[in-house]
C-alpha cells in the first residue's frame, strides 16, 4: 500500500509540475513551440528521471515507473515508427518532436531546410538521436519522390 501511495504522490507531483493549458497556445508559426509538445516532453522527461532515480534508490518501484514510461511513450513511438518507416506521421495532439510546414512541398528547394524541422522540446532520451531521426524521415520522403518520378518500384 505504501508503494501505491508513493506512486500516486509522484504522479500528482508530475502533473502539477507540467500542468499547463495546452489550448492557450495557438500555434501560428512553425517556429513556435506547441504547449502540448512541451507538456508531453516534460512528462516523458519526468517519468524517465523517476525511472533512473528509482533504479538506484527505489528498485522495487522501478518496474512500475518503467511501465508508466513505456505506456506514456507508446503514442510517440507510433509516430516515430511511422516517420522512420514511411516518412510520414500523424500527430493529432501536436506533441511530436518533428513539425511539418504544410506550405513547403517535398519538391520545393526549401523542403530540406523548412519542410520538416525539430521542435525545441525533445525528450532527453531522444535528444542524442533527434537530428538523425529527422534526417532519416526526410531522406525517405525524398527517395519516395525520386522513385515515383523515375517510376521505380
Amino acid at each position: 500500500m505504501d508503494i501505491l501511495l508513493h506512486c500516486v504522490r509522484q504522479a500528482k507531483e508530475i502533473h502539477e509540475r507540467i500542468s499547463k493549458d495546452p489550448e492557450s497556445n495557438t500555434e501560428t508559426d512553425t517556429e513556435t513551440e506547441s504547449a502540448r509538445c512541451t507538456c508531453a516532453c516534460e512528462l516523458l522527461n519526468a517519468l524517465y528521471q523517476l525511472l533512473n532515480d528509482s533504479c538506484i534508490s527505489e528498485p522495487d518501484n522501478s518496474t512500475l515507473y518503467l511501465s508508466l514510461l513505456v505506456n506514456t511513450f507508446r503514442p510517440y513511438m507510433e509516430m516515430l515508427d511511422s516517420w522512420l518507416q514511411e516518412g510520414t506521421f500523424v500527430d493529432p495532439h501536436d506533441e511530436f518532436i518533428i513539425i511539418a510546414d504544410p506550405l513547403v512541398d517535398v519538391r520545393s528547394s526549401l523542403y530540406w531546410t523548412r519542410g520538416h524541422r525539430l521542435r525545441k522540446s525533445i525528450p532527453v532520451f531522444l535528444a542524442g538521436s533527434a537530428q538523425r531521426i529527422l534526417l532519416a524521415g526526410k531522406s525517405l520522403l525524398v527517395m519516395q519522390l525520386i522513385s515515383k518520378v523515375l517510376h521505380i518500384t
